[in-house]
């Protein structure tokens, strides 16, 4: 698989630079000695299995627990690799929509963001505008925890249209091995598998977490009466008829619940601008 280097300079970067980062256990490594370590592809699948991540409660600056889970690094690596890899055979957006042609599409109003002051932003801007009356606010409960693994491959494989090209085959035989890594919980030596869901925390969940809403994204941009804002889970569409957001908070639960998600009722609801 080509692009070791950058995926190498990618999560070192990523290693001091995140606020994740500031939790993480050190590991004394150089970019040089990480590339020579994964050059071969022969033993890929041989680092992802038998790595062992930490998992970690971390308060963030909200003040709430979170469980974040530090991958080694050379794991860590492989999967930005594997996301580049993809992410390139996707149009790119590792941070918003996959689909590119949709990006900020105007006739539609609407955009799929990555960053949650953006998504904010947008919101502010609602709440002191005289265009929609109404937001629909949907939000999913654990959604990282939530994600089903055969569920996320299906919907790679769906997205790549059943015939992947060979460029990226290393990919793909790489990545279930990377979902389904070992962890132990800080404070204890017993040594688990992730048998579902995403590491919190880790820049290169945010393309398997677009990718897994892609359906809702495709859903949104079928109703192009309503403009419509996602950050992750966390998604926001505006109308001023408060049946349209009704009819499409039935569709966006019907949607996640199809691949395994519930909606979290304390923070889903429709608001009235006042």
């Amino acid at each position: 698989m080509a692009g070791i280097e950058r995926a190498v300079n990618f999560a070192i970067y990523d290693r001091k630079r995140t606020w994740h980062a500031r939790h993480a256990p050190i590991e004394e490594v150089d970019a040089e000695t990480l590339v020579q370590d994964l050059f071969c592809p022969s033993h890929w699948v041989e680092i992802a299995s038998s790595e062992v991540a930490l998992r970690r409660e971390v308060r963030a600056y909200n003040g709430r627990l979170y469980p974040l889970t530090f991958l080694p690094i050379r794991s860590f690596a492989l999967r930005y690799a594997v996301v580049d890899r993809l992410s390139a055979h996707l149009n790119g957006f590792w941070h918003s929509r996959l689909d590119g042609k949709f990006l900020s599409c105007r006739s539609a109003h609407s955009h799929f963001l990555g960053k949650t002051d953006e998504n904010t932003r947008h919101f502010r801007q609602w709440e002191h505008s005289q265009t929609a009356r109404f937001v629909l606010k949907f939000d999913i409960s654990n959604f990282f925890p939530s994600i089903r693994h055969q569920d996320l491959l299906g919907i790679l494989e769906s997205r790549l249209g059943g015939h992947p090209p060979s460029a990226i085959h290393e990919a793909l035989d790489l990545l279930p091995h990377l979902l389904r890594y070992r962890y132990r919980c800080d404070g204890t030596d017993e040594v688990r598998t992730c048998e579902g869901g995403l590491p919190i925390g880790n820049t290169t969940e945010r393309f398997f977490s677009n990718l897994y809403l892609s359906s809702l994204d495709d859903l949104l941009l079928e109703r192009p009466e309503v403009a419509s804002s996602r950050r992750l889970d966390d998604i926001r569409v505006y109308s001023n008829d408060r049946a349209v957001l009704l009819e499409i908070l039935e569709l966006l639960t019907g949607e996640a619940e199809k691949i395994g998600l519930s909606v979290n009722s304390k923070k889903t609801s429709i608001l009235e601008r006042r």
